[in-house]
């Protein structure tokens, strides 16, 4: 496969000196009101990524295909209607329909007017890695753009044992050629499985979420590093995807 071009990237809450003053919900103002009602904190997550990134590089929302990522997907709402079914039996059909893995996808693509392909994935530790592979093929095999949105909500409280950390959301709009914007800020090739590859080291209060093992590969573009960037955090195994961040 050749290489695909990074037309943008975006990250809530925005890392670095001003990390600290991130509100606690992304705007998501790609929503409409209506839709953003009672909306969860992943679906926002992703909403705001996607946002983030067509309006970095001009993609058109209309019609790009999109790849949606998350190891533990709607968790929050999953749980509340596990303790509506515990508690009278009553459950919301509202909730019910916010608690698929694809919501966000579906909320988007209302939001946006787009009927063009969109995924959800869930592969735990390499839910990053293996949203990537989707929108690589999906280029390789004649798509024009992909934007792929990473996000995983904190756990909530009735898991016993469960990793705590906050909220992230990380996307990568991928092109097979040339943004609009006329400029791209690096090339991605060579996804793999290495065995001889270290995992990725992250602090807290993020380094716990899963979407966490695609911050390095944020770093290296942003910062106009090249070379192999890990995909995956400790943890999951002796062999490790990566992949190559190469001049555009």
């Amino acid at each position: 496969m050749k290489a695909v071009l990074v037309a943008a990237v975006g990250v809530w809450p925005p890392l670095g000196p001003d990390a600290t003053a991130a509100p606690a919900a992304p705007p998501a103002e790609l929503l409409p009101s209506r839709l953003r009602r009672g909306t969860s904190m992943l679906t926002r997550l992703f909403a705001e990524g996607v946002a983030q990134v067509a309006a970095q590089s001009g993609a058109d929302l209309a019609s790009v295909a999109t790849v949606y990522g998350s190891a533990n997907g709607e968790i929050e709402t999953a749980i509340a209607q596990l303790q509506m079914m515990h508690g009278d039996g009553v459950l919301s059909p509202a909730r019910f329909k916010s608690s698929v893995h694809n919501t966000a996808s579906g909320l988007v693509s209302i939001a946006a007017g787009n009927r063009a392909f969109s995924t959800a994935l869930a592969a735990g530790e390499r839910t990053a890695a293996m949203c990537l592979l989707e929108a690589i093929v999906l280029i390789d095999r004649g798509a024009t753009d992909v934007i792929v949105a990473l996000a995983d909500e904190p756990l909530p409280a009735p898991l016993p044992g469960a990793p705590r950390y906050a909220p992230l959301g990380v996307a990568f709009h991928l092109r097979a050629e040339t943004p609009p914007n006329g400029r791209a800020l690096a090339a991605l090739r060579g996804l793999r499985v290495d065995a001889t590859a270290p995992a990725a080291t992250l602090a807290e209060p993020l380094g716990n979420n899963p979407v966490a093992a695609a911050l390095p590969l944020v770093d290296a573009i942003r910062q106009g590093r090249r070379g192999t960037v890990v995909l995956e955090r400790g943890g999951a195994g002796t062999s490790r995807w990566c992949i190559e961040v190469v001049d555009p």
